[in-house]
């Protein structure tokens, strides 16, 4: 299990009591590599079950974030953050009764943690947002998530536009960092098939919906194009992450193709 900020990577490393079975009582250890070596971090022997997340450090290095459970009597389990201050060598937990906490990221000031509390898992619970000064361990409420952690939203590679999928109807797209949206409403054909899953990035610009045909929508003009013809008999269209190329599917066969922009311009151009 590791976590990965900067040229930084932590990794979690379970010692087995018993090498054919994983216990939760095997002990752990935590390890640093970075452009000056190997060390290990110092975990407070008190914090056993702990696990690195996403995000879990500090963009100036100094803080770092490991989460485990909490079993409670007669209640649901809750999540507690665990925060090193790898300068100082000191940890304190931050924790919030009855509710499952994940530190998912930090913002660039101070730095500031932003933790989002409630069941990752439940389509039903409203997560919550906080912001978690590392110094103090202190929570505050947030009145929105940052659209750059809101799980229900995908960045753009860039990080410059984010987009939300409102199922069954249609599109959001927020431009970083003013914040201005702009809304895609799908045909209604295509609307039984927007779901979270089916919209995703493949360059700044360009959005692809696997739908009951691969579409490409255009986040500058919000338009949807289709790379290919109804006509050519092509069921899916899959692209590269570079967006250079596109592979269709025929008839159980597979068929390779230079991806190429309205205008003419390849892609990478």
């Amino acid at each position: 299990m590791s976590g990965k900020q900067g040229l930084t990577l932590f990794l979690a490393e379970t010692i087995r009591k018993d090498p054919n079975t994983l216990s939760s009582a095997d002990p752990q250890r935590l390890w640093l590599v970075d452009m000056q070596g190997k060390r290990q971090v110092t975990v407070p022997a008190s914090t056993t079950n702990w696990f690195v997340g996403k995000g879990s450090i500090s963009p100036d290095g100094q803080f770092l974030a490991l989460h485990s459970w909490r079993k409670q009597p007669k209640q649901q389990n809750t999540r507690v953050i665990h925060l090193g201050d790898l300068q100082n060598a000191t940890w304190q937990t931050v924790e919030l009764a009855g509710t499952i906490l994940e530190l998912v990221g930090w913002t660039s000031d101070k730095p500031t943690g932003v933790v989002l509390a409630g069941d990752a898992l439940s389509k039903n619970e409203k997560r919550k947002a906080y912001s978690l000064d590392p110094r103090s361990g202190r929570l505050s409420p947030l009145e929105t998530i940052p659209v750059e952690f809101d799980p229900d939203v995908v960045l753009a590679p860039g990080h410059r536009r984010a987009v939300g999928v409102q199922e069954k109807q249609g599109l959001t797209i927020t431009e970083l960092p003013g914040g201005q949206k702009r809304q895609f409403t799908f045909h209604p054909y295509d609307k039984r098939s927007a779901y979270r899953d089916s919209v995703q990035w493949v360059s700044d610009r360009y959005l692809v919906f696997q739908g009951p045909r691969t579409g490409l929508i255009d986040a500058d003009t919000l338009k949807m194009n289709f790379p290919v013809t109804k006509e050519s008999g092509f069921s899916s269209v899959e692209f590269s992450p570079d967006f250079k190329w596109g592979l269709a599917t025929k008839n159980g066969e597979q068929y390779l193709g230079r991806v190429e922009l309205p205008d003419g311009r390849a892609a990478s151009q």
